[in-house]
């Protein structure tokens, strides 16, 4: 999934150039509101943003395209219930693995 958008914010961590979104290009990417991506993380349903600006949640873009790698993966579909999908657990630990690499 080639990213159109330029990012909000280019952070260095450990010593490399991250690209940083804020939650809309995560809703987008998804097909959803950022309403309901906020809902979602509020719930548990993804992990929360580990990346903040201004007190506003911030993604990578590799977390953006691990989130709807197992969103596809899990087939999440608008009206459906996640709960039956495994997505939860899947993307937890996905995000999991992958924060890591930013936090250690």
């Amino acid at each position: 999934m080639p990213f159109i958008r330029e990012p909000d914010k280019v952070k260095t961590i450990n010593g490399e150039q991250v690209d940083l979104y804020y939650v809309g290009a995560l809703a987008d990417a998804l097909g959803r509101t950022s309403q309901t991506v906020r809902k979602w993380e509020i719930a548990g349903t993804i992990p929360k943003a580990i990346f903040k600006s201004n007190g506003r949640r911030m993604y990578s873009e590799e977390q953006i395209k691990e989130i709807v790698r197992v969103a596809e993966e899990c087939n999440i579909r608008q009206g459906h219930s996640l709960a039956q999908t495994g997505f939860p657990k899947k993307v937890h630990e996905a995000i999991k693995e992958l924060n890591k690499k930013y936090i250690g």
